[in-house]
């Protein structure tokens, strides 16, 4: 099968089947993917703005220099993304239950998000930004989070004995997350 290629803005649209296509310099505005398949499609410097994108399938997806803007991200397993230069960035998004296992995303952005429910284990978020994101039962376990940013965020669980956080930046009392797993009471 073909690939079809696309460099446009598409707004609100409702389109089950995303498989197999190529998108460069593309915006999606407004748009309900709820449920569709992106298996094997590439989105090169495209922006997700205002969309559901609530359990797409992204099996062998390509997402280069990708923006996600206002968004809902619900049950999305981006493990299961083609790896090879794999860049997103997450502005005022709702993340939930979603899997980022294993990733290499440095220099992510993923700023006030609230995100709920989501595993992050031994992905690679060096130089990673999460200022004021929002965490509830989730959890990074064996990450490299080096010189990682969680400035004004809080709820995150992070065990600084199975993580690597050296010059990771936090501020109070975000940083109560740190140290959780050791049962400290701080009063």
């Amino acid at each position: 099968m073909e690939t079809e290629n696309f460099d446009k803005t598409f707004e609100k649209i409702k389109e089950l089947e995303m498989n197999d296509k190529s998108f460069e310099q593309c915006k999606f505005l407004n748009c309900e993917f709820v449920g569709s398949d992106f298996k094997n499609s590439k989105f090169i410097d495209c922006e997700f703005i205002d969309s559901n994108l609530t359990l797409i399938k992204v099996n062998g997806t390509q997402f280069q220099d990708t923006t996600f803007t206002r968004s809902k991200i619900a049950g999305v397993n981006f493990s299961n993304c083609a790896k090879f230069g794999l860049s997103m960035n997450f502005d005022i998004c709702y993340i939930k239950h979603c899997d980022f296992s294993d990733l290499n995303l440095p220099k992510t952005k993923m700023e006030k998000c609230e995100i709920e429910g989501t595993d992050f284990a031994g992905t690679n978020f060096k130089e990673s930004n999460f200022r004021k994101s929002k965490f509830n039962d989730s959890s990074f376990t064996n990450c490299d989070l080096t010189e990682s940013g969680f400035l004004g965020a809080d709820g995150y669980l992070i065990n600084p004995a199975i993580n690597k956080l050296f010059k990771a930046r936090f501020d109070y009392p975000g940083l109560l997350g740190l140290l959780r797993d050791f049962g400290i009471k701080i009063e």
